[in-house]
Order: structure tokens, then C-alpha cells, then sequence
């Protein structure tokens, strides 16, 4: 989400006093609506964006909080335990404030970990941004739309149902979970994705096996993939490996 300004007035409906310019969000809805809320997807250093915010909004802390709390007690689910995926948790502020405690950055940037750290540094950044000003621009409509893109869409469902602007935070720890399952279930779809593949003879060069029927599924199980890829694989077998052409 981009960042509106970095400076301003105290909000008019009590939110922190920042320094003595304007930003943007003070500025918005003083001549109808001027502006469209965007929320990104994913490729964004979540973490520090998480702590960027909570350095400059202590107001954002509850929601990161409650994130964490809710984390930490879905991941207690076996599907979780057994995955082997989350040794770590995924305790964006504990990482933040105990950054010792942080885990690689392959493990930060895995699928599962990275979808609801993601989410909660987009609503941690409007959070902030609302304190800033932006609740004033939304009551006077100076807002015209909200939209993301890829996972940002979640975030932006998030701020459009919320009354005012203002997120509630069982909705907020809802959203943040259903991502740490839907990392869950892709991360289970790339490495049957992986595990089938690895069976097949494909063919070696990276162009064929762009065009190659492992393309055809994602997120089945193993066996039914196998079932599906043993049907169109034809092709791929009339390959030569050695020459890498049709024979």
C-alpha cells in the first residue's frame, strides 16, 4: 500500500500529532472524492514493513498482537504440526521485538509464512495511515474506491467492510489465518507438484518442461496427478533426451 505522506496535522478525531506538514491523507476529500486505495501482493519485505510501522503507530501494536495470539494457536492444528513447515510459528511481533528470535530468510519468504505476515504488514500500514488522517478523508468521502492486487485483494475486502475504516480485529485475525491455511495448502501443492514430476521422464531442458503436461494441474494429490499426467504424456516421451529434439 502506498505510503501517504509522512508528515501532518493532529487528526481531528484524536490521532497521534505528527510534524507541522500536510501529507496527503489530511488533504483528501476537502473537494469530493480524490483518491483510490491500492493494496499490493506479494514482494514486499513484510517483516520490515511490520516493524516500520509499529515504529511509527504504536496504535497498529494491537492488531499485529492479536495477529501473532491468533497464529500461534491455529498452528497448534495438526495439519500444521505434522506439515514440518512452521517449526518457527509465525509470530511477526515477537520477531519484531525480539528480532534474535527471527528465523531465516528463506523460511520468511516460504509461502506459508509469507501470505499472513504480508496481510498483516498491509493492514498494519492502513492502520497507521488511518491515525494519520486517512479516517477523516474516508467520513468526508474523500476515498472513492479500494482495490488490490493478487493477495492485496483480501486486504482491501478487509478495509471496504470495515465501518469507517476502522478494522475489527476478530474479522482481521479471521483473514490473517485463512492465509496461513491457504500457504499451507500451496505449499502441499508444490511439493506434489515436485514429487510427481521427479518420477516422470521428463524431458532435461527448461523449454520443454515449460511445455511439458505437468502444467495441466496443481494443489491434487499425488496419485490422481500421476493418473492425469500419464494421459498426455505422449509428447513428452517421444523426446530424445540425449538431443533434446523430436524424434
Amino acid at each position: 500500500m502506498e505510503r501517504m505522506g509522512d508528515g501532518g496535522e493532529r487528526s481531528g478525531d484524536g490521532g497521534q500529532h505528527w510534524s507541522t506538514r500536510t501529507p496527503l491523507v489530511g488533504r483528501l476529500g476537502l473537494e469530493g472524492p480524490r483518491a483510490a486505495l491500492t493494496f499490493a501482493g506479494q514482494g514486499v519485505d513484510a517483516l520490515a514493513e511490520i516493524e516500520a510501522v509499529l515504529g511509527e503507530c504504536p496504535a497498529a501494536r494491537p492488531l499485529v498482537q492479536a495477529a501473532s495470539a491468533g497464529l500461534a494457536e491455529l498452528l497448534g492444528a495438526q495439519a500444521f504440526r505434522w506439515s514440518g513447515l512452521v517449526d518457527a510459528g509465525i509470530d511477526p511481533l515477537g520477531w519484531v521485538e525480539h528480532p534474535e528470535r527471527r528465523p531465516s530468510a528463506a523460511y520468511l519468504t516460504s509461502t506459508l509464512v509469507s501470505q499472513p505476515l504480508i496481510f498483516v504488514a498491509q493492514i498494519a500500514r492502513f492502520r497507521a495511515l488511518w491515525e494519520r488522517g486517512l479516517s477523516g478523508a474516508l467520513r468526508r468521502g474523500g476515498i472513492s474506491a479500494v482495490t488490490g492486487h493478487s493477495q492485496g485483494l483480501m486486504a482491501a475486502l478487509l478495509v471496504s467492510e470495515s465501518h469507517g475504516g476502522l478494522i475489527q480485529t476478530g474479522r482481521f485475525v479471521e483473514l490473517v489465518r485463512y492465509f496461513a491455511w491457504q500457504g499451507l495448502h500451496m505449499a502441499r501443492a508444490g511439493a506434489g507438484f515436485e514429487a510427481a514430476g521427479s518420477e516422470r521422464p521428463w524431458p532435461p531442458s527448461p523449454a520443454s518442461r515449460r511445455t511439458s503436461c505437468r502444467r495441466c494441474w496443481t494443489g491434487w494429490p499425488p496419485r490422481r496427478a500421476r493418473r492425469c499426467t500419464s494421459r498426455c504424456s505422449t509428447p513428452a516421451r517421444a523426446w530424445s533426451r540425449a538431443a533434446d529434439r523430436r524424434v
